[in-house]
């Protein structure tokens, strides 16, 4: 199973640091071509796209990290069995959002491959750059059970105990 997960986070951080890559490389041409006066202005699209790409996929990477923004102000001042139950029902609460969301977004991407949409300037296939938001609810998904796994069965739980 850790090999999965590791293989995941290679797979996150390989598609983030492409569509990175890739804003970069448009960003720069961009500047290079705007001084002999060519328009990209076309390309500004993929970027606008790319950067979608980079915030659904930061999620899950933020979430393995536990990076993700919380307030535990009051959650600290509880006991042990208290954390436990809050963190119980913080996880039902993001399953709840990530089923929501998921759920939507695999309806808004098989939509827009039905229906054939496509980008406004390029003509692109619209579907592709909706499918990150499933896909990262998938991830995100599996980050935060990973998550709960070790909080309440790894070397962690026994800390957060004690």
């Amino acid at each position: 199973m850790r090999k999965i997960l590791n293989a995941l986070d290679y797979l996150e951080e390989a598609l983030v640091a492409s569509a990175i890559l890739v804003v970069v490389l448009i960003d720069f041409v961009s500047i290079v071509t705007r001084g002999i006066g060519v328009r990209t202005g076309e390309a500004e699209e993929v970027m606008l796209l790319m950067f979608v790409w980079i915030t659904f996929l930061g999620i899950p990477m933020a979430t393995k990290r536990r990076a993700h923004l919380g307030l535990s102000l009051l959650v600290d001042v509880l006991p042990a069995k208290g954390r436990r139950y809050v963190s119980l029902a913080a996880l039902a609460a993001v399953l709840f959002f990530l089923g929501f969301l998921g759920y939507f977004g695999v309806k808004m991407a098989l939509q827009e491959y039905n229906t054939g949409q496509t980008t406004p300037s390029l003509g692109l296939p619209a579907w592709p750059f909706s499918a990150v938001v499933p896909l990262s609810v998938l991830l995100t998904l599996i980050r935060f059970l990973e998550n709960a796994y070790d909080d309440f069965f790894g070397d962690k739980a026994e800390e957060k105990t004690a």
